[in-house]
């Protein structure tokens, strides 16, 4: 089998007139800001980020809680389950009619 060959020299212009696309578009995506397309809760700096921002927006910057809570509705995520009453509860002489009836 026959390696191909590699050429001696490389004409730095041809190469770059033929890449001048990708050329740009690296550029362009490195000189963009790093934030982008983010969740407000990950824009905190790393010794500021807590998981109980999930359920604590105030534990946020108030910069980024209007975001966080529009990317949070957004999301459609958990909505508010009713609390469910306990056995005990139920079984009180005043909500046994309501529960067999």
């Amino acid at each position: 089998m026959s390696e191909p060959s590699l050429p001696s020299e490389l004409q730095v212009g041809r190469f770059l007139q033929s890449r001048s696309k990708e050329i740009s578009f690296l550029t362009q995506e490195i000189s963009k800001s790093s934030k982008t397309g983010k969740l407000a809760s990950q824009q905190v700096p790393r010794h500021m980020r807590r998981r109980a921002v999930s359920h604590n927006p105030a534990r946020l910057p108030r910069r980024l809680r209007t975001a966080h809570n529009s990317q949070k509705s957004k999301s459609g995520g958990e909505g508010t389950a009713g609390k469910r009453t306990t056995r005990r509860f139920r079984r009180r002489p005043s909500n046994l009619l309501s529960e067999y009836n």
